[in-house]
């Protein structure tokens, strides 16, 4: 199971609370924690030019892989899967 394995952190992009709480509760919540960003500044700071964008990122800290734009099936087979197969 791929959820005992890694964990998922959002972080809510320029949303309110209320917005994001809605969200999940509406979609589902696959997160572990998720972060508010309400003014942008973590953006800014991690450089996001889209939303939504994923990042992997090891367990030294360092991002082995980023993505700008919904994690479809397609990006997550051909793209993501690899990626963590050759990080195991």
């Amino acid at each position: 199971q791929l959820s005992k394995k890694i964990s998922i952190i959002g972080i809510a992009y320029k949303d309110r609370q209320l917005d994001v709480t809605e969200f999940l509760r509406q979609y589902g919540n696959p997160f572990s924690v998720i972060g508010l960003d309400d003014d942008g500044q973590a953006g800014i700071a991690w450089g996001v030019y889209g939303v939504p964008e994923t990042y992997l990122i090891d367990p030294t800290g360092h991002i082995r892989w980023r993505h700008a734009g919904p994690l479809t099936r397609d990006v997550i087979v051909n793209q993501l899967r690899p990626i963590l197969a050759k990080m195991k």
